[in-house]
């Protein structure tokens, strides 16, 4: 599967979707949805997606990810306090994939360093668009 996805968000979010079929995943887009609803829909929750085409230079700088809206953060952070499962999927290109419960994503990403963020992830994986990164993403998403 590697190489075959366009190296972007949408990318991202169509190489998840097409993995996540058995869940009932949908990417969510449209005016139908309020500001800040995440990217994918799937049985158990939602998950924002959030890419970035290089690792830092510096990982002990915070690494800011400007596209990570106020809005996106209320919705996560609510929602999981909720007993939501809403979660953030960031994919730093050629390095690594980490996930975020709501609270974490709201409060850390995007402020904290590169390295705080792996530490902090509720998973780290290897940088990889292949069957073996979406399941493991999902089954820990499936553990709230």
């Amino acid at each position: 599967m590697r190489g075959t996805w366009r190296c972007d968000e949408g990318g991202m979010r169509r190489w998840l979707v097409s993995s996540w079929r058995r869940w009932h995943a949908t990417a969510v887009e449209g005016v139908m949805h309020p500001v800040g609803f995440p990217d994918i829909s799937y049985a158990d929750g939602l998950a924002e997606l959030k890419y970035l085409r290089k690792a830092p230079r510096d990982p002990e700088r915070p690494l800011l990810i400007d596209h990570f809206t106020p809005q996106q953060r209320l919705f996560l952070r609510r929602r999981w306090l909720a007993d939501g499962s809403a979660w953030l999927i960031l994919e730093v290109h050629r390095d690594a994939v980490l996930l975020f419960d709501g609270v974490t994503a709201a409060e850390i990403v995007g402020k904290a360093s590169y390295t705080g963020l792996k530490s902090e992830a509720r998973l780290a994986l290897p940088w990889g668009r292949t069957p073996e990164v979406a399941q493991a993403l999902m089954m820990e998403m499936q553990c709230r």
